[in-house]
């Protein structure tokens, strides 16, 4: 018979953690989840709408229509996929399960 550890495909030789004792409920799991969620919501909204509505109003007051608000946008892009990132690197590191 199979122990727990080898069903997952995890090796206990003292180098990996034990994934059993890493295991959220799965209340916590949704919370988890949800603050992520909200938190990473909040900085994308950020990282689009600033750069963006900056670039715009660049152009205006210089009157080079859309070259700044074309800036902004690559600035957005960029920024999103590094707050998507580092969103699921904390998400998934060993540190927020440390904190539970």
């Amino acid at each position: 018979m199979k122990s727990q550890a080898q069903i997952v495909g995890h090796k206990l030789d003292g180098r990996q953690k034990n994934p059993l004792k890493t295991v959220f409920s799965q209340d916590q799991a949704k919370q988890m989840f949800l603050r992520e969620s909200l938190d990473m919501t909040w900085r994308l909204a950020m990282v689009v709408l600033i750069p963006i509505i900056a670039g715009y109003e660049l152009d205006k007051l210089l009157k080079t229509l859309p070259l700044f608000t074309m800036i902004g946008l690559v600035i957005a892009m960029v920024s999103c996929y590094l707050v998507v990132m580092k969103s699921l690197k904390r998400l998934t590191s060993n540190n927020i399960r440390d904190k539970k």
